[in-house]
Parts: C-alpha cells; sequence; structure tokens
C-alpha cells in the first residue's frame, strides 16, 4: 500500500488503542501522532473534522477520516484478506450489525457506569443502577450468541468483537466482577481470549480481573452539598441533574479524553516509537532484548523482596499503632530516627490533574478514591495518607506514602491511572522532605489541618 497513513488520537483514549490494534493485525503501517488538547481546541482541528472527534485518521493533506467505527472499516476493507470485515456479505452485514449495536446501546451504557469512576459525570446512584441492569441485559443477549462461538461473526476475529471489546474494556476493569462473570460465562471467555493477544496487552494493557466493584466513595459528599436542606429539595435537585444527565453524555466523550490527555506531550515520542516498531517486522529481532529487559524488572522485584524480608522493622505493628493513637508524632519521630532506608522508602504524591479537573470536591475525591480502589492489592506493602486539597476550582490530590522497597514497585506501574500520579522520593536528610511526613501524616482534620500551603478537605488512609 503506497499510502502514508496517520493515525492521530489521545494518549491512553481505548478508541485510540483499538485502531492502533486494527493496524497492526492488518499489517498497514500507520503513523501515530498525540493529540493534545491544546491542538484539539484549536480552529484548525474543526477544519475536517467539524464535530472534534478524537480519533482522526489523516489519508492525505485532503482527506480525513474521524469517526471511530468508520476507520475501523477503512482498515478491514484495506485488508479483506485478514477476515476483519468478515469472509463473505452475510457476515459483512453481522458485522455491521455489531458495530452499530456496541456504538448505539453499550457504549452509551458503558460510559455512564465509567464516567463517575473517571470523574467526568457526577454520581447518581439512581442512574449508575438503571445502566448496570440495562447493560447486563444487553450482554446477556451477546451471551446467548456466543454459546457455540468464539467470535461473534465469523470464525475469525472481526472489527466488530474489536469495537465492543473496547467498550466492555473498561467495565472488566472496575465493575464486571467474580459474580457478575459467572452469570456470563461466553461473554467472560470471549472478552479473556482476546485481552490476552498480544498485540491487544501491547495497545490496550494487561486485563486483571476486578475482584470488588468500584464503590463511590465521593457519594457522600454529592448528597451532603444539601445536606441542611429538605429531602424534599434534594429530590428536586437530583431530578434536575438527572436531566442534564442526557447532555452531560453527548459530549461525554470529550470530557473522558481530557483525562487521558495528561501525558500526551511526555509520553508522544514513546508512542511513535512504538507504533512504528510494531509496525515493521523488521524490529522483530529485538525480542531478546525485551526479553532482557522483563528479565532485569523480575530481577529487580526480587531484590527489593529480598531487601524488605531482611528488615527487623514490623510494618503491621506500624500501621496498627499510627492508625489507632491519637499521638501520630510520636509514632512519626520513631519511626524517622529509626528509618530502615535501605529496606523501605517514602513518597511524596502529587496528581497530575488536567484542564477541567480538580475544580469540583467531589468528583476529585472520586478521582482520589477510585485510584485507591484499583490500588487496593498493594495495601499489604504500603501506607500513605491521600487526600484533596485546595478550594473549589483549585483542588490538588497530594500525600505522603511509604511502601516495602526502594524504588516504584513494578505491580503499581500497572495499575490504571498511576502514571497520571508524580512520586517524588522524600530525602529524610533534608529538613523539608522530613516535615513533609509529619505535615502529612498529623494532620488529617478536614477543612482545617493544611498540608503543602492547602486546606484538607478529604482524607483516605491507606493501610
Amino acid at each position: 500500500m503506497s499510502q502514508n497513513l496517520t493515525f492521530k488520537a489521545p494518549i491512553g483514549l481505548p478508541q485510540g488503542a483499538a485502531v492502533r490494534t486494527v493496524s497492526q493485525i492488518s499489517g498497514i503501517p500507520l503513523n501515530f501522532e498525540a493529540l493534545t488538547w491544546k491542538q484539539i481546541n484549536h480552529p484548525s482541528f474543526k477544519e475536517n473534522n467539524p464535530l472534534s472527534q478524537l480519533t482522526v485518521l489523516q489519508i492525505n493533506e485532503q482527506t480525513t477520516l474521524t469517526e471511530f467505527n468508520a476507520i475501523l472499516r477503512y482498515f478491514a476493507r484495506l485488508a479483506q484478506s485478514k477476515g476483519l470485515y468478515g469472509d463473505d456479505a452475510f457476515e459483512q452485514a453481522q458485522v455491521d450489525s455489531l458495530l452499530d449495536y456496541t456504538l448505539i446501546e453499550i457504549q452509551k451504557m458503558s460510559f455512564a457506569l465509567v464516567g463517575p469512576i473517571y470523574g467526568t459525570v457526577p454520581f447518581i446512584q439512581n442512574t449508575y443502577e438503571a445502566a448496570k441492569k440495562d447493560l447486563f441485559k444487553l450482554l446477556q443477549i451477546i451471551e446467548d450468541q456466543l454459546t457455540f462461538k468464539t467470535y461473534l461473526c465469523s470464525n475469525r476475529m472481526t472489527i466488530g468483537d474489536i469495537s465492543l471489546f473496547t467498550s466492555v474494556f473498561a467495565l472488566y476493569q472496575y465493575i464486571i466482577t467474580e459474580e457478575i462473570r459467572k452469570q456470563l460465562p461466553n461473554v467472560t471467555r470471549w472478552f479473556q481470549n482476546i485481552a490476552v493477544q498480544p498485540v491487544f496487552q501491547q495497545n490496550f494493557g494487561k486485563y486483571y480481573p476486578v475482584s470488588q466493584e468500584w464503590q463511590n466513595q465521593g457519594q457522600k459528599l454529592v448528597s451532603g452539598l444539601e445536606s441542611s436542606e429538605p429531602t424534599q429539595q434534594q429530590d428536586k435537585q437530583q431530578s434536575g441533574k438527572q436531566q442534564k444527565q442526557q447532555s452531560q453524555q453527548q459530549d461525554g466523550e470529550k470530557k473522558l479524553g481530557r483525562k487521558e490527555l495528561k501525558k500526551a506531550q511526555k509520553a508522544a515520542e514513546k508512542a511513535q516509537k512504538k507504533a512504528a516498531e510494531s509496525s515493521n517486522p523488521a524490529q522483530k529481532q529485538e525480542k531478546p532484548e525485551k526479553i532482557q529487559e522483563n528479565k532485569e524488572k523480575q530481577e529487580k522485584t526480587q531484590e527489593n523482596q529480598e531487601q524488605s524480608s531482611s528488615s527487623t522493622f514490623n510494618y503491621f505493628d506500624f500501621k496498627t499503632e499510627i492508625t489507632n493513637t491519637k499521638d501520630k508524632k510520636a509514632v512519626i519521630e520513631n519511626l524517622l530516627s529509626n528509618f530502615d532506608s535501605e529496606n523501605y522508602s517514602l513518597w511524596f504524591v502529587l496528581y497530575d490533574k488536567y484542564e477541567g479537573e480538580g475544580e469540583v470536591l467531589y468528583m476529585t475525591s472520586n478521582l482520589k478514591d477510585s485510584f485507591l480502589q484499583r490500588m487496593d492489592s498493594f495495601r499489604k506493602e504500603s501506607y500513605g495518607v491521600l487526600g484533596v486539597y485546595g478550594e473549589e476550582k483549585n483542588y490538588d490530590i497530594q500525600g505522603v506514602w511509604m511502601w516495602k522497597g526502594t524504588q516504584i514497585p513494578e505491580q503499581t506501574k500497572n495499575v490504571p491511572s498511576f502514571e497520571y500520579y508524580n512520586w517524588t522520593k522524600l530525602d529524610l536528610s533534608k529538613p523539608e522532605d522530613k516535615q513533609k511526613v509529619f505535615d502529612c501524616w498529623c494532620n488529617l482534620e478536614e477543612n482545617k489541618s493544611v498540608f503543602n500551603g492547602k486546606v484538607l478537605r478529604d482524607v483516605s488512609l491507606f493501610k
């Protein structure tokens, strides 16, 4: 193929991951450019993209495709031998049907459930629960169709499967627990069969089954906004929010894109290199280097574990004491004066918020709480305070953590949104770093305590 295709999308956008995946499966080279929010806001972005879609395929200087499913269809038709659009007219019709079903039905429910997790739309309990019920009914239709099938439209995977996978990936990360997975064994088999394929892991990341459904820790904050008013007034306000939900969902994809744009500029060169390597068969000889890199990571993790196991510090007793004592300062003084810096480390963390984030308290709290839930498997290895600090329109998520090992643990780097938090290792020889530990861990009174120059509004202990 002589065309030099360029694909533009924000880093982390699921639809962007899907397009890169289809490009690699079809064997069509694709240049990738990470979109920044500044570029999306620029008037020139709408010249060939009047709806401001976040997925843009530049075919040539005058021609672009901007609708996600249209881009998938384009690649599938360019590489007909791969069977991505089905092997005959009937299968192609089934693919079209599945693409429409996913776009019109599944994607709408997916956003209604995932939006509150990312803090892009308010959490409304009734709306959330209704969306869950509707989603289960929709997936039950897919469940029945997969009874005797590996894929939905053909004996081979098609863009219909890939589009549906894209819409349910976040749901399987945060919402679809083991209990639900047992009720949808065929859908789960289908999903896992796709998720483990290297090309999907490369673009979407590894899938880790969720053990506990995401819970809205900010719900008390939402209702608490009107806590001094009568219940009837609360009901009226909630009803008003529900009426606004439709308009929020219409621009939701764009808002979600803001969330995923955070690292675009920093990661652009890395993403371009990765996309180029994956589409170039000549790069296959680099596999031994990748194996060596993984080996080094494993050795590093093992070294951290061996170091921490040789320590005499009783982590469990420390976490119990600092959680329950009133004199936290004395506990911290004892910790720092006897700190085992060869086996443990302390870190200051600050969420790298993007435009539009950190403006509303309960949404910022949702970001914090959903991150902590995703870090749940790491509790045994760490202790930390993470809070929302600041004023309306200017909130920060920040805190101080301690964990086993002297580097950022490898297992945490696979946690969704971990890369949006900046971790700075504290040097206890510096008075200002030591003071951070005292200021953060001792001052836990909401709407009164101050840390790093900002008033604490909502705090969580990770223990």
